[in-house]
């Protein structure tokens, strides 16, 4: 996770401190770049400007009443055509300095909303960093796409999904399995509920492998500078490796490895697919010790909300030849419609704002720094299935023992 580190570099400028208050931003203002495209006039510019400021001045009051901390910006840049707000390397701190975030940079562009291509924003965020006591996260660039109630439109086929979300290069590491966050623990909690429980669409290829090895220890002299591979690679070095002596330490490891292609997995409850290209992961643990290492590496991850059968259904059921009457519904239908799109997103919003998100991440790599085999979510898991397993067979055993019983009275009396 050290490829993290290079995008907190910033250049030494003045950043604009939030806890001074509001009217750090109104003095900021008159600074900010305007890029005028055409003949615009400024007694055009002046209620666009006025507009921008009623938005954006009551968004950052909220942000400092709510997060208890210190909000810094660098600059703030306006362009009106498209319309687009630029933060330049927004950063947050809390007081008690267990959280930090920061960006690079901070994009949101306004659109206007087409049948065929329904967005009316998008977010862009470039070299986002996320540190507190319990892991550190990096993420190259999100780009959020923003949609005007596309199950109107059609696009996408799915109901109530309003925003997509690409994540790149997203790097997790967790220093310890114990504290694991609570984010990380229920993702993956999901995850492995809908692999076990739910259907597997598509699975081309899939391989498990356990080693149990016994090593001596071997002496490393350095010669030089080692560089580390951004992607993960095992180090390169000008140093030599010595081979084991028979006075070195013995290494008890076992070391498991699993790797998948192409595996989609879809959950019921949420109508949720789960898409994964290539999946990788390894734990390794020393025998000496209780703790080791676990990496998992997931390429092509989608996150996509499909219809269920009873949308399907209504869905096949409109594109058949529609009766006189469907069509008269259809044509007074589309105000009651929008009323009830709106208020059904309001209501998810409010409830599971995941609902309304598609992801998709072209790879994700998550590492745990000590690991120990009892924080993992499939141990759990499968204590869980082995006292339900026990439990059943209780039950089977009593009643087959049952009706054996009544079998053999009724018998007896010639029932």
């Amino acid at each position: 996770m050290s490829e993290g580190v290079p995008y907190l570099d910033r250049p030494a400028q003045q950043p604009l401190d939030m806890t001074t208050g509001v009217k750090s931003i109104i003095l900021l203002l008159p600074s900010t770049s305007i890029e005028l495209l055409g003949a615009t006039t400024m007694s055009s510019l002046f209620p666009r400007i006025s507009i921008i400021l009623i938005l954006t001045l009551p968004l950052f009051g909220i942000c400092w009443r709510t997060f208890p901390g210190r909000i810094r910006i660098r600059g703030i840049h306006l362009k009106l055509y498209p319309l687009t707000i630029t933060l330049s390397s927004p950063s947050y701190t809390r007081r008690d300095a267990a959280l930090s975030l920061s960006l690079s940079s901070f994009y949101i562009t306004f659109h206007v909303p087409r049948r065929d291509n329904p967005r009316w924003a998008t977010v862009s965020l470039h070299q986002c960093s996320l540190k507190d006591k319990k892991h550190y996260v990096t993420i190259h660039r999100i780009h959020v796409t923003l949609w005007l109630f596309p199950s109107l439109s059609g696009y996408p086929p799915a109901r109530r999904t309003i925003a997509f979300v690409e994540l790149h290069d997203f790097r997790i590491q967790v220093y310890s399995s114990k504290n694991t966050p609570r984010w990380v623990e229920q993702l993956r909690r999901d995850l492995l509920y809908t692999m076990l429980n739910e259907d597997t669409r598509r699975l081309d290829n899939a391989d498990l492998k356990l080693e149990l090895r016994t090593a001596r220890s071997a002496s490393f002299r350095f010669d030089g500078d080692s560089n580390s591979d951004v992607d993960g690679e095992a180090p390169r070095s000008t140093g030599h490796i010595a081979e084991p002596s028979s006075s070195g330490e013995l290494n008890d490891e076992a070391k498991v490895t699993f790797f998948a292609d192409h595996w989609h997995t879809y959950n019921h409850i949420n109508s949720r697919l789960y898409e994964f290209g290539r999946i990788d992961a390894q734990l390794r643990r020393s025998w000496a010790g209780e703790e080791g290492t676990f990496v998992l590496v997931s390429q092509e991850c989608r996150w996509t909300r499909v219809l269920n059968e009873e949308e399907l259904s209504d869905r096949r059921h409109s594109l058949e030849s529609p009766s006189p009457l469907r069509r008269l519904a259809s044509w007074l239908c589309p105000p009651f419609r929008l009323l009830q799109t709106i208020f059904s997103t309001i209501i998810y919003l409010c409830m599971s704002p995941m609902s309304l998100v598609d992801l998709y991440a072209p790879r994700i790599d998550v590492t745990f720094d000590h690991f120990r085999i009892r924080d993992a979510e499939l141990y759990r898991h499968g204590s869980l299935f082995l006292q339900r397993y026990i439990d059943q067979r209780q039950l089977w055993s009593a009643d087959i023992w049952s009706r054996i019983l009544l079998s053999g009275i009724g018998r007896l009396l010639g029932v």
